[in-house]
């Protein structure tokens, strides 16, 4: 095995994301949306913005390696996590368009630069 494989398996972020998609696979393949109850459907949900934002976070972890800038960005983490989360919610309700989604971004934009300004001090 190459030395950098190993050394991602080693990983502790790519551990949690595995960790978490296995147990996304298991809720998600026993869970029927159509007799579930209203608290595993917001379980549910609940697991898959915690999936993206661990994804989001690895993702970023790796693009830390090539860009330092981007190396220690929780809020662009959390920022894109949202985004995600507000896109899903809008689509299982069905308002999901093309404008709303334009507006979620544009607004989640925003809110990332608004943040770059004053530090996310309640994020540091």
């Amino acid at each position: 095995m190459h030395p950098k494989a190993k050394q991602l398996l080693r990983n502790y972020q790519f551990q949690m994301v595995v960790a978490v998609l296995i147990a996304d696979g298991f809720f998600f393949s026993f869970t029927k949306p159509s007799t579930a109850s209203s608290l595993v459907l917001i379980a549910g949900f609940g697991l898959l913005v915690i999936t993206s934002y661990l994804i989001t976070r690895l993702i970023i972890a790796l693009l830390g390696l090539v860009v330092p800038v981007i190396a220690k960005q929780k809020h662009l983490e959390v920022v894109v996590s949202s985004i995600f989360g507000v896109v899903v919610a809008l689509q299982s309700l069905g308002q999901l368009s093309l404008r709303d989604f334009i507006v979620v971004v544009v607004f989640a934009g925003f809110i990332y630069l608004y943040g770059s300004y004053t530090k996310w001090r309640f994020l540091s």
